[in-house]
């Protein structure tokens, strides 16, 4: 019995041991195979050297997953959503702190192979799941597997566990050049003179600014190049802004530091009269043309203030002064060089100031200013800026059920409008609410202000009504001023009764179609971003958008599409007859099929 027994022991821990080694083998790995040719030739040209880049990506979302210690994009500074320089930061009454983010996924780093003589390459080792591939060469645009537009995304690649997938064939689109020429109005060189390339685009608040696509300085010859150019259609600009007076550099000691009027091409100072340029893959642009030299000017004036806490005859013994400006990629900056004040008399000067539009800050805390002007072709003199200390608004956050709402995800902006326009400084009070639901805006300046509450994560409610002194503001721009009293108040109410599309896209043949981006644009209110909803398929097509606000919607998906694309007018008067009608309902869930927009 003994023996039988220890048997029977040796016999499961073999058994056991033979289960536990089958359970650790490893998953096969798979590999994609492909080749890298130039386009736009009848006979295929191989491109050997160029780099390939395997990423993985959650094929849920088509986001790449995160590589530890690899950063993945930079931040821009702006200065106009910064406050006002003298300003102490909007207060947050009581506010809670944001919660942290969920870390996002991350993977392992797949090293870059390169293609051979012959223009092929192989990636190997590759666990099952998505990946994007990413190929550049010098002289040819920088483009994923799948990419139609630029800038745009590629698509997906879904591996199954020991999948060898090949065959995978990329066209690599030759980028062109652009050079010339800028003579000054005596036809001698613009010398150190810079230039930038811009692309129109949309951004993501639906607001149409232009991309910086390239930056170049003349030599001593007036001569200047960009070299590399992603094909399509650009505007060139050369001469001095406020932000390239202040930050730019010159080549040589020795210069004499002129600055340059600036001047689209082929040689207008107003945009709206400007020549787009086509680059078209593999061209080489000769442009020249004429940027005259710039005179700068002088700013001078008198700060009041009606209610003075220190000095006598309302002179302010201490202000601080400011131009905010808007550069020409849409941001903002501040512009507080060459500038003197007089305590004695409450006079100031700003000298060298570059012509265009500004807004003069001017603060004295709790007090400030804003004062919009224009500088043309002579000096502004005798400007009276008198000082503030703003509305305060209160308000509350309020849920439709009662509850207490969700104060760590909420935060009230008010955007300052010119004209109906947002304008330009960016400079926008805004506050996160204490744990009631309540907030305070303290030195809200008499302006006009369209009121927003940027959307949240967590995309489980809808802002269903705003109001302002009991009126509408949800959809109406709102005025603050001191009508009858220096507080104001608002409104906002929420509601969880969010709508939820569950949708699948669909080519011409009715088959699924994997990676691209659904877009839900609301029927009216087009101006109002964040209605929009967007969501990238999955492998086989489908999406799901949460989070929706009740109304009338229609859904698209475009094959291509540069990035916030659907924001131009154009793009959707095109496809507005392609787009599939859908109603949106409080706390409703749909399954919507909508056909794929072809490329052309």
């Amino acid at each position: 019995m003994t023996k039988l027994r220890l048997f029977l022991i040796a016999a499961i821990a073999i058994f056991a041991g033979h289960s536990f080694a089958q359970s650790q083998t490893p998953a096969a790995l798979g590999r994609i195979e492909g080749r890298v040719l130039r386009s736009g030739l009848v006979t295929p040209e191989p491109l050997s050297g160029a780099r390939i880049l395997v990423t993985k990506a959650n094929p849920g979302t088509g986001q790449n997953f995160q590589i530890p210690g690899r950063t993945q994009g930079t931040s821009i500074n702006n200065f106009g959503n910064s406050g006002m320089p003298g300003m102490p930061a909007q207060g947050q009454r009581g506010a809670a702190p944001a919660p942290t983010p969920p870390p996002p996924p991350t993977a392992l780093p797949i090293a870059p192979v390169f293609t051979d003589r012959d223009g092929r390459f192989s990636l190997p080792n590759l666990e099952e799941g998505s990946y994007r591939i990413l190929i550049t060469l010098n002289g040819f645009v920088r483009q994923e597997y799948g990419q139609r537009v630029f800038p745009g995304q590629g698509t997906l690649i879904n591996l199954a566990a020991g999948q060898v997938l090949k065959d995978i064939t990329i066209h690599l689109t030759p980028t062109g050049n652009i050079g010339g020429r800028l003579v000054d109005n005596d036809g001698q060189p613009a010398v150190s003179a810079p230039l930038q390339l811009l692309k129109a685009i949309y951004n993501q608040q639906g607001v149409r600014v232009f991309q910086n696509s390239g930056q170049a300085r003349t030599n001593d010859r007036g001569e200047y190049r960009f070299y590399w150019v992603t094909p399509g259609r650009y505007y060139l600009v050369g001469g001095n802004s406020t932000s390239t007076l202040v930050f730019g550099s010159t080549n040589s000691p020795n210069e004499s530091g002129d600055s340059y009027i600036l001047t689209y091409y082929p040689g207008t100072n107003d945009f709206n009269r400007a020549t787009s340029i086509e680059v078209k893959p593999g061209s080489d642009l000769t442009l020249d043309f004429v940027t005259p030299k710039q005179q700068l000017y002088t700013i001078s004036g008198r700060v009041i203030d009606p209610n003075p806490v220190a000095g006598p005859n309302g002179v302010v013994p201490a202000a601080t002064l400011s131009l905010a400006f808007q550069t020409l990629t849409g941001d903002s900056g501040v512009f507080t060089m060459g500038q003197a004040y007089d305590a004695r008399t409450g006079r100031f000067t700003m000298r060298d100031v570059m012509p265009g539009p500004y807004i003069l800050q001017a603060a004295v805390p709790p007090a400030s200013a804003r004062v919009p002007i224009e500088v043309t072709n002579a000096n502004i003199e005798e400007l009276n800026v008198v000082l503030d200390s703003g509305v305060t608004v209160n308000g509350r956050f309020m849920m439709e059920n009662g509850e207490l709402p969700p104060a760590n995800t909420l935060r009230v902006l008010m955007r300052i409008m010119t004209n109906g326009v947002q304008n330009f400084t960016g400079y926008s009070p805004s506050v996160q609410p204490a744990a009631d639901g309540t907030f305070s805006l303290t030195g809200v300046l008499p302006a006009q202000y369209r009121i927003s509450v940027p959307p949240p994560a967590s995309q489980d409610f809808y802002v269903k009504e705003v109001r302002y002194d009991r009126a509408e503001a949800l959809s109406n721009p709102v005025e603050v001023s001191r009508r009858n009293s220096d507080s104001g108040t608002m409104e906002i109410l929420l509601s969880r009764a969010v709508g939820q599309i569950d949708g699948v896209i669909v080519d011409s043949r009715m088959q699924p179609v994997p990676g691209v981006q659904a877009v839900l644009i609301p029927d009216n209110d087009r101006v109002r971003s964040e209605l929009y909803k967007t969501a990238t398929t999955d492998q086989t097509g489908q999406f799901t958008m949460r989070g929706i606000a009740p109304g009338d919607y229609k859904l698209f998906a475009w094959e291509a599409l540069e990035n916030f694309g659907y924001f131009d007018p154009e793009v959707l008067r095109q496809s507005e007859s392609l787009g599939k009608a859908v109603r949106v309902g409080e706390a409703t869930k749909q399954a919507v099929e909508a056909r794929i927009i072809p490329a052309n």
